[in-house]
């Protein structure tokens, strides 16, 4: 096929990109965040991690209204934070910060409901609110990845 359009300004080490439940906005990772129209490439919204790169594919919610990434950064040891984005505007829903790990991406519960991040532990975060609902602490090493 012929390449319909490109986004030649991205920078960063972000995954694979993730598509709209709509099909209608591709999101992508690397320093930042930058939805992006499907059809025509054109820049949508765009979120600016404060620190570090935001790792992986983003995860959207099963009803297209969250977008939750991870991003990962190094101070003094390895640490992630997790931010809920509303896929609309890239405006912060809620954060989970400071997770001890790369900030891997996250997986969303079979029902929706939770959202786990891995780094030297687990994390089961409430979806909706990101309260933490339970932690569990590797003895050793790291868990994801």
């Amino acid at each position: 096929g012929n390449v319909m359009w490109s986004y030649l300004n991205f920078v960063g080490y972000g995954g694979p990109p993730a598509l709209s439940t709509d099909g209608h906005t591709v999101y992508v990772t690397g320093t930042n965040l930058v939805a992006l129209d499907a059809v025509t490439g054109a820049k949508k919204w765009t979120y600016n991690a404060t620190r570090g790169w935001l790792e992986g594919p983003p995860v959207l919610s099963s009803d297209g209204l969250k977008l939750y990434v991870s991003a990962g950064f190094y101070s003094a040891g390895q640490f992630g934070d997790l931010f809920a984005l509303h896929t609309l505007n890239g405006s912060v829903m809620w954060s989970y910060l400071n997770f001890a790990g790369y900030g891997d991406p996250p997986a969303l519960s079979a029902d929706g409901n939770a959202v786990y991040v891995t780094g030297t532990g687990l994390a089961a975060l409430d979806a909706a609110t990101g309260a933490k609902k339970w932690t569990y602490e590797a003895t050793r090493g790291w868990l994801g990845g």
